[in-house]
């Protein structure tokens, strides 16, 4: 079987690399296309996954809309060269219209119920919709939900094994404690109308890191743009150590 997997996140490499492996070793043709979002990319050469590139992710919603046409054209170029028999990702509206124009069937993963934009633009050109149990929203007849969770898809004790080497690269001992501070940019088309921490200043930040300190080191992951007197926080981790950076903190903040 011939499958094409659209990627267009960092977790999303996550969670379909070890089935990519699987359908692989059992014979099947898989390709993936991709959009440049974060460490996307450069998760996909770690793990040596083959890619096509098809867009770039954009901060601004107006320019997000405008790329749509230009997105499904790339992956619908690609897409007829590869032609799968199945399309798979995680919702994605560009994967749910190409597989439509090609009359292949469409399968989306998704665990994001804020994602109500992409939904509309996802569900009509979809043939099933998996999400987890816990997933609070009705979909409809197409929706098939699952006792799981996409972590589990890279996170089960099967695939995931902890690290402690990372604790070397961010100065820490074995057994000491350091939180983990996430500023996200409230980019995606899913963050419209969201919000997240009440942080209105870069002054306020830093009061909150300044405070967390009482209780060990502070290790800050941000998508957003900090004046220099926040790079003592921040540390250059290879993008796939993240999950051992996480495994042994004392507390994840974001």
């Amino acid at each position: 079987m011939r499958i094409l997997i659209s990627v267009g996140h960092p977790a999303h490499v996550h969670l379909f690399r070890n089935a990519i492996a699987k359908l692989r070793s059992d014979g099947h043709d898989i390709a993936v296309a991709a959009v440049r979002k974060e460490s996307t990319i450069a998760l996909l050469r770690h793990y040596k996954i083959d890619y096509e590139e098809f867009g770039i992710d954009r901060e601004v919603l107006l320019q997000k809309a405008l790329d749509v046409p230009l997105r499904d054209l790339n992956l619908l170029r690609f897409a007829s060269d590869v032609k799968p028999d199945i399309i798979v990702s995680t919702g994605s509206p560009y994967a749910a219209q190409v597989s439509k124009v090609l009359g292949v069937p469409h399968i989306a993963f998704g665990d994001t119920e804020i994602a109500r934009t992409v939904a509309k633009l996802m569900i009509p050109f979809t043939d099933a919709i998996c999400t987890p149990s816990s997933f609070y929203m009705d979909l409809g007849q197409k929706h098939v939900k699952y006792n799981g969770y996409h972590e589990i898809a890279y996170l089960h004790p099967n695939y995931y094994k902890p690290n402690a080497s990372i604790l070397d690269e961010i100065g820490i001992k074995q057994g000491e404690s350091y939180s983990i501070v996430r500023l996200a940019s409230w980019t995606s088309s899913h963050d419209v109308g969201e919000s997240g921490f009440g942080f209105k200043t870069f002054r306020e930040i830093m009061d909150f890191l300044e405070y967390l300190e009482k209780w060990g080191k502070v290790v800050l992951t941000t998508e957003r743009v900090l004046p220099s007197s926040f790079e003592r926080y921040v540390y250059k981790i290879p993008t796939h150590r993240i999950h051992d950076l996480l495994y042994y903190a004392n507390l994840y903040v974001g």
